[in-house]
């Protein structure tokens, strides 16, 4: 009876090692999640089957203010959630029915509005983020400032020419290629109103500078960049000053 009892144990450890394991070797999926509020300063996101006890993520499980997270998640149905980190009592997006994520796809959730205009967010399940073979890089623009009415956005060089046209809050258009040459200079975008007055300016620069450290046209060659429109319109200085952000997908 005693070598049984035994037996059962060592049979249940090796089975839960097998599970483990095979949990371990599950598929993957890509998961981004860009903090567009304008006040919240940090976001924890999970994507998961079961529902995730805020305080096991990591810290770094979490996206900072106009900043965005690589994470990761089982290639599943998953439920995708995202709150304030310094109170995860304020929810700012939650899932209404699972999602499928697909092995290897791209996932990418939009965080937005504020505590007076409500929080929202954009899911986008099987992202369309693809590599590029000619020495560009693709470019989208996503308008995620609360209170702003639709805006155009152009090149410095040619601002008589649209490149996104009456982008309303969270609209997004497609990806579109711009050239990523070793002679391409610096790219200067700029929010104009629907009369075409200036309203802010942002840089993407050759080389990348603080905070975004990673977004530079040699860094973002054959890849994909969202420019999204930030902050509260009206808002000249400070955190919430209306202007552009970048982030890459790569």
């Amino acid at each position: 009876m005693k070598k049984a009892v035994v037996t059962l144990i060592t049979a249940t450890a090796l089975l839960s090692s097998c599970e483990k394991s095979t949990d371990g070797l599950r598929p993957l999926s890509s998961f981004t999640v860009i903090n567009a509020t304008t006040d919240v300063t940090s976001a924890k996101a999970y994507a998961s089957e079961k529902n995730i006890y805020w305080k096991n993520l990591p810290a770094t499980d979490a996206a900072a203010q106009y900043r965005s997270a690589h994470l990761g998640a089982f290639a599943s149905n998953n439920n995708v959630r995202a709150v304030s980190a310094t109170d995860t009592t304020i929810s700012l997006f939650s899932s209404v029915k699972a999602e499928e994520f697909k092995l290897a796809a791209f996932n990418t959730l939009f965080l937005c509005g504020n505590a007076g205009a409500s929080y929202d967010g954009i899911f986008i399940q099987k992202d369309n983020i693809v590599n590029h073979t000619d020495s560009v890089l693709g470019m989208r623009f996503i308008n995620l400032s609360p209170n702003s009415s639709p805006v155009n956005i152009t090149l410095s060089t040619s601002p008589t020419v649209n490149e996104a046209t009456g982008l309303a809050y969270k609209q997004i258009t497609d990806f579109k290629t711009y050239p990523a040459l070793q002679s391409t200079s610096s790219m200067i975008f700029q929010l104009r109103d629907a009369g075409g007055t200036w309203l802010a300016s942002y840089t993407l620069p050759v080389t990348p500078a603080s905070p975004y450290t990673n977004v530079g046209i040699p860094w973002a060659r054959f890849k994909n960049i969202t420019l999204m429109v930030k902050g509260l319109q009206g808002t000249t200085s400070g955190t919430n000053a209306f202007g552009i952000f970048p982030v890459a997908h790569y």
